[in-house]
């Protein structure tokens, strides 16, 4: 099975439609996936489960769980301000340390609403995912010029879908 990881908690993204797609996708090839969605992150994760008090926040540990559980990640997330989302970093440093990505496999799908995305984003993000000992696939499906790409929740470029496809089976591979 397939974790995909929709990355952000701000309502009505565009990055869970994706994360959507990318659900659909996997059930046409006859994959299992799942979805974890940052927005059932609770409110009061920074300060009830990190650091001191991490693992003592569990609604955060059930998403925590399916994340170190999962085999594949595939991560989706928006470029905020050059980077991705303050909430992903957040959610990887509540993690099980040093083991909570070790020897997984990840793929990462960005979205800009501008030319560039998320390049930067993808870059850091997976020196993180390196550094935690979690193999990246090197195709990295990044979707320039969201709000006129996604038109009514569907993705209507077929270059970008071809890509999808192709991260997909590097991801199962």
């Amino acid at each position: 099975m397939i974790s995909i990881v929709s990355a952000t908690n701000r309502k009505g993204s565009n990055t869970l439609k994706i994360a959507f797609i990318y659900s659909r996708i996997l059930k046409e090839l006859g994959i299992d996936s799942e979805i974890i969605d940052f927005q059932e992150i609770p409110e009061d994760f920074l300060t009830t489960g990190l650091y001191s008090t991490n693992g003592q926040n569990t609604k955060f540990n059930l998403l925590k769980d399916r994340m170190e559980k999962a085999e594949k990640l595939l991560f989706v997330f928006p470029e905020y301000n050059g980077s991705f989302p303050g909430i992903l970093k957040l959610a990887i440093d509540g993690l099980t340390y040093p083991t909570g990505l070790k020897n997984k496999k990840a793929a990462i799908c960005t979205l800009s609403a501008g030319p560039m995305a998320g390049v930067l984003a993808a870059s850091h993000f997976t020196d993180i995912l390196n550094y935690m000992n979690c193999e990246v696939v090197s195709t990295k499906v990044r979707i320039p010029f969201i709000n006129k790409e996604l038109v009514e929740s569907e993705l209507k470029n077929d270059f970008i879908l071809g890509l999808m496809k192709d991260q997909i089976h590097k991801l199962v591979s």
